[in-house]
Formats: structure tokens, C-alpha cells, sequence
């Protein structure tokens, strides 16, 4: 629900830039990812120690409550009216059809392959390093959370450098 709603609120991000651009667009893209990043810092590193105090089923009501509180930047999302539409007369042009162009594929093979691996190390990171941290290195719960959190401050560091570069150069 928490995935599918940070999801949702950054393809309404992406839509809203798309509909009314700026010149602050990778700002505002790299905003919301930091602001999502925080997020996995700040929820591992209060979680884990108020998992241990509170025990796992309370965690998860209260990160069920804030996933739905996460959701509060889409109500009315899609109630805006559509842009009147300008009747303009077609005007008539004799062309040639071209051939379709045939485009690779392999960037979006590369891409996929790539995100395997990262979403397979991110389960790595979110449920097998934690036992492993608990179990064997008996690490207290807000040394595990800091060190599930340290990916996302790495994140929150390079992501304005990263829009930067983005205005200057282009994705």
C-alpha cells in the first residue's frame, strides 16, 4: 500500500510537471525522492527500536496508519477539469508514409535486468540483513535501523547534486 501510494504520488508529481512545466522540474522531482528517502531513514531507525519496544504486530498498525497518512497528498487528485479544447480546422498535407522504425530493445532488457538485481539486493537489505544482524551479530534494533537507513542518507546526499546536473545537462 506504502509502495503503491509513493508510486501514485509521483506519477501525479510527473503528470502536474507534464501539464504546467517549469523550469525547477528536477528540483521538484529530486524533492520528492529525498522526501521519500527520509523516509526509509527515518523509518528504519525509529521502527526497528519501536518494533523491539512495542513488538511487531503494533509495528505494523502504525506503519499501516502512516501508509494511509502518506496517501493524504492525493485526495481530489484527478478532479480537476480537463483544459478546454480550441476547434482549429485540419489543414490538408499530402505526405508519404514512412516505414516504422524499428527500435531496440535492449535498453529496456538492460533496464529491467538491472532493476532485478537492485530490487533482489533490496530484499537482501530489508529481510535478510536484519535477521542476520539480530540473530548472529546480536546488533541492538537502532544500530540495525542505522544501518538499513545509511543507503537512503547516501541518497538524500547526492540526490540535489543529481538535479543539478539534471538542469545543466538533461536526464
Amino acid at each position: 500500500l506504502a509502495g503503491a501510494g509513493g508510486a501514485q504520488l509521483q506519477a501525479v508529481v510527473r503528470d502536474e510537471l507534464n501539464r504546467d512545466p517549469t523550469t525547477f522540474e528536477h528540483q521538484v522531482v529530486a524533492a520528492i525522492r529525498m522526501a521519500m528517502s527520509i523516509g526509509w531513514i527515518i523509518g528504519p531507525v525509529i521502527g526497528a527500536p519501536l518494533g523491539a519496544l512495542l513488538g511487531l504486530r503494533a509495528l505494523l498498525v502504525v506503519t499501516a496508519a502512516l501508509a494511509v497518512v502518506g496517501m493524504v497528498p492525493l485526495i481530489g487528485v484527478g478532479l480537476t477539469p480537463a483544459l478546454p479544447r480550441t476547434e482549429t480546422r485540419p489543414i490538408a498535407v499530402v505526405t508519404t508514409p514512412r516505414p516504422a522504425r524499428r527500435t531496440s530493445l535492449w535498453p529496456l532488457f538492460v533496464f529491467t535486468a538491472i532493476y532485478v538485481l537492485i530490487m533482489s539486493g533490496e530484499v537482501v537489505k530489508l529481510a535478510y540483513l536484519p535477521l542476520y544482524m539480530n540473530n548472529q551479530l546480536h546488533f541492538t534494533p537502532l544500530l540495525r535501523g542505522a544501518i538499513i537507513g545509511f543507503q537512503p542518507l547516501v541518497e538524500v546526499v547526492l540526490m540535489p547534486l543529481a538535479a543539478m546536473i539534471a538542469a545543466r545537462r538533461g536526464v
